[in-house]
């Protein structure tokens, strides 16, 4: 199995990635147990949360690992050790951005919706400016009034486009 970038399934299993991955689980865990040492002696934590602290940092620092690829030692441990211990806060982060990403995409649909909405509403009063006689007539103030409206909403759909995205 080979990922996008060439990545095989294999090389992430080989030895040395796979102690690589354990050394940086090790010094994520152990920083972020480093986070309990603010709590008071008193106050410490019940087990449960040491274990999740662990667990945390550990993932943290494996991500940090394959997000920052560090190319010296003391660079893979300050990277998985700072990510140990800001665990929580980078996952977050993580997921904030995920879902910014995934509410910009929602956003630009939408957008090319309201303007596809437009231009049929255009092409609707185009339809309904031609000549007519009778009663399905519209009236030319009637008309204005659609055309006006209708350019309130492109120059609304503009601005936003425009502040969006440059």
């Amino acid at each position: 199995m080979t990922g996008g970038d060439g990545l095989t399934l294999e090389a992430v299993w080989d030895g040395q990635t796979l102690a690589l991955l354990l050394i940086a689980a090790g010094i994520g865990a152990v920083a972020g147990l480093g986070r309990l040492a603010r709590f008071p002696i008193d106050k410490v934590p019940r087990f449960s949360a040491i274990i999740g602290t662990l667990v945390t940092g550990a993932i943290a620092a494996v991500g940090a690992f394959y997000v920052f690829a560090p190319s010296t030692s003391l660079k893979f441990i300050s990277a998985c050790a700072l990510a140990g211990y800001i665990g929580p806060a980078l996952l977050d982060a993580l997921d904030l951005r995920f879902k910014l990403l995934a509410a910009e995409d929602r956003a630009t649909k939408a957008l090319a919706v309201a303007e596809q909405a437009v231009v049929k509403a255009e092409e609707a009063l185009d339809i309904a400016s031609a000549p007519r006689t009778g009663s399905a007539r519209v009236e030319p103030t009637e008309l204005e009034a659609l055309q006006a409206d209708i350019k309130v909403v492109r120059a609304a759909l503009e601005a936003i486009k425009g502040n969006g995205r440059a």
